[in-house]
């Protein structure tokens, strides 16, 4: 089962499943699913939707990573549509176990002759900003913390500036000499740091997007490898027609969604004992006749300059008012600011749809499991998961034969094992084992 895979113990081992000679079949099983489903999105058949869906991906990806990366002009021109996989990040420094998906991505995509896009997350929080670094001595290791930017209030990733340039400017140079403490190199050793650090610099010239100039510098690090992957904001696929038209069927069928997000949460928790609220995803609420549904929103503020001026990402609620939509942008019994949007039934009536929401300076976003859900149906061939995801989309599986009543789409779980080159004596799984119950003794047997 996904849900029971673990990332590999050993340094420099991979976990890939199904295995790669799978993916071939999982590409053309899945584009199948969409090609032979009768759901339709609005009035228009789930597989044209899909259809607009990547163009517009691949479109959006093309001028993005063409802003600061050579890009073929012709990518996605050709009369058929390119095989597309998918993978996605928050846009923010990430360990190598995650990173190692960018290049089976690659992998994937060359070898099948497709697209690789990894979608950047910029819909999750920012939050503080900076990384704990090893450093110290072999005897006396310990983490240092560096900051690239000053603490802002946790806001999306898509509105999060930098605003103490020169501390981000210097976060390279910074990190690289607490690293070389315990590593004891001369400085004539190059460490990923060193070759990171100056593209994100660059990236300055480009934008003031904390999240974009740490992602830009990775892919083009990633391009100085010899991957070809394109990248794009999650933030711009929202904004697009095919999420905008996706979004506004959703709503059409709320309280449906709104039944089958709940139970397919609930079968999880039943089937794996869990008690937590939180996992994998909390439950959607009513509240009299406002409906929670699964995606997030937040109104621009007037001035998003000032730290701790930036927008708030909060629930969203919907009901019907009149023969429109009304939407609230968090609990609507807190005094939420609300909007009417109208009651569409065709994509032809989207331009009025979208000039509702627009006009309220209101940005919709999907939460995680709609993100994946999304993704899987309209955006790509194949998916690819970390351990994390891969385990909680189980649950989107569910939703997916429910809401839609489709066989849900496979994807593929990527992990690596990475351990620091240092001397030091590894945690091992049995240590963990053996320190808790020596810290149980301790507490109910303390003589």
């Amino acid at each position: 089962m996904v849900q029971k895979l673990k990332a590999p113990e050993n340094d420099g081992e991979s976990l890939v499943y199904p295995a790669w000679d799978v993916a071939a079949d999982l590409l053309a099983g899945n584009r199948q699913i969409v090609i032979d489903s009768d759901v339709t999105i609005l009035d228009t058949p789930l597989r044209d939707l899909a259809n607009s869906a990547r163009q517009e991906l691949v479109r959006l990806a093309t001028e993005y990573t063409g802003k600061y990366q050579s890009v073929a002009s012709d990518i996605g021109d050709d009369s058929s549509l390119p095989k597309i996989i998918l993978s996605g990040h928050q846009p923010t420094l990430f360990h190598p176990g995650v990173w190692f998906k960018n290049f089976a991505l690659d992998r994937l995509a060359k070898t099948h002759d497709g697209i690789g896009i990894h979608l950047l997350i910029d819909n999750d929080l920012s939050r503080d900003p900076g990384i704990g670094v090893l450093s110290g001595t072999e005897d006396r290791p310990s983490v240092t913390r560096v900051n690239m930017d000053v603490a802002s209030n946790e806001a999306p990733h898509e509105v999060r500036p930098i605003y103490d340039a020169a501390m981000f400017r210097q976060f390279g140079k910074a990190t690289a000499t607490k690293a070389r403490e315990l590593m004891a190199t001369g400085s004539d050793e190059e460490l990923a740091i060193d070759r990171l650090w100056p593209h994100a610099v660059s990236a300055l010239d480009q934008t003031n997007n904390l999240g974009e100039c740490i992602s830009q510098a990775r892919h083009q690090m990633e391009y100085d490898l010899g991957l070809a992957n394109l990248e794009v904001p999650l933030s711009r696929v929202c904004d697009a027609n095919a999420f905008q038209q996706f979004f506004a069927h959703l709503l059409n069928c709320g309280e449906q969604l709104f039944q089958s997000y709940n139970e397919a949460i609930r079968e999880y928790r039943e089937s794996h004992g869990l008690r937590s609220n939180s996992h994998p995803a909390p439950m959607l609420h009513k509240s009299d006749a406002w409906t929670e549904l699964p995606f997030w929103a937040w109104q621009e503020p007037d001035d998003s300059s000032s730290i701790n001026q930036l927008p708030t990402r909060m629930a969203v609620f919907f009901r019907e008012n009149g023969g429109a939509w009304q939407i609230s942008v968090g609990d609507p019994e807190r005094e939420s600011p609300q909007i009417d949007v109208p009651t569409i039934s065709s994509a032809n009536e989207l331009p009025k749809f979208q000039a509702a929401i627009r006009d309220a300076g209101i940005r919709i976003r999907p939460r995680a499991l709609l993100t994946t859900l999304f993704a899987r149906l309209c955006l790509s061939d194949l998916f690819l998961h970390g351990i994390g995801g891969a385990k909680y989309d189980v649950v989107t599986d569910r939703i997916m034969e429910k809401l839609f009543g489709i066989k849900p789409t496979g994807f593929m779980t990527i992990s690596a094992t990475f351990r620091p080159n240092v001397s030091c004596q590894p945690v091992l799984p049995a240590d963990t084992v053996r320190i808790k119950s020596l810290l149980r003794t301790l507490w109910y047997h303390p003589e």
